[in-house]
């Protein structure tokens, strides 16, 4: 991510409104959980179809209902020329444990930016646990009760969900992407799963 896609990033962070399940006097904050969003965005690559990866929401919050500390985010990309669908995900951020992968690059010393951008996510002590994307444009974010609820937009030329008419053979082709209009899906959290609950 270049420095001018990163200062954007960052001043995107700071607009963020500071709502939600935030839990507060308990780790982590919701600024800390701001800078572990930014710095794992930043180890995002662009190339040049897909790029200006960026939130949409941040949440810190009780995960499960029963206490599990968590961020919760969503986030999106710009692209150009893609046959595929953009970037468009759901992420729940799960605390470090001793000695945790997720906290630790995979080539230490080889790439400075990677070695700054762990060691934020070690110092906030989380890392992402799991995504799912979500098929239209991202409207709203929130967690109750243990259960994640993500509200967005789909349109028919939503490049975050690509209708394609017929296969590769001519055929009709059945599309994953829900009808046009408004959506909440909700999710409910498990170690390195999100399971999706109820339709709208």
């Amino acid at each position: 991510m270049t420095r001018n896609v990163m200062g954007r990033v960052l001043l995107l962070l700071a607009a963020l409104p500071a709502t939600g399940t935030v839990l507060a006097g308990d780790r982590p904050t919701l600024d800390a959980a701001r800078r572990a969003v930014a710095a794992t965005l930043d180890m995002l690559p662009p190339d040049d179809i897909v790029f200006d990866y960026r939130p949409v929401d941040i949440r810190v919050a009780d995960l499960d209902g029963a206490g599990t500390r968590g961020i919760v985010y969503t986030y999106t990309a710009t692209t150009s020329g893609s046959t595929g669908s953009r970037p468009n995900e759901l992420v729940v951020m799960t605390a470090l444990r001793p000695g945790d992968r997720r906290g630790q690059s995979p080539y230490p010393g080889n790439v400075p930016s990677d070695d700054r951008t762990f060691a934020i996510l070690r110092e906030v002590g989380y890392a992402d646990d799991v995504s799912v994307h979500i098929p239209g444009e991202l409207t709203g974010l929130e967690v109750m009760g243990g259960e994640i609820r993500v509200r967005f937009e789909s349109r028919l030329d939503s490049p975050t969900c690509q209708r394609a008419a017929v296969t590769a053979g001519g055929e009709p082709r059945a599309s994953d992407c829900p009808p046009p209009g408004p959506h909440l899906w909700r999710y409910r959290w498990t170690p390195g799963q999100l399971t999706r609950v109820a339709r709208d």
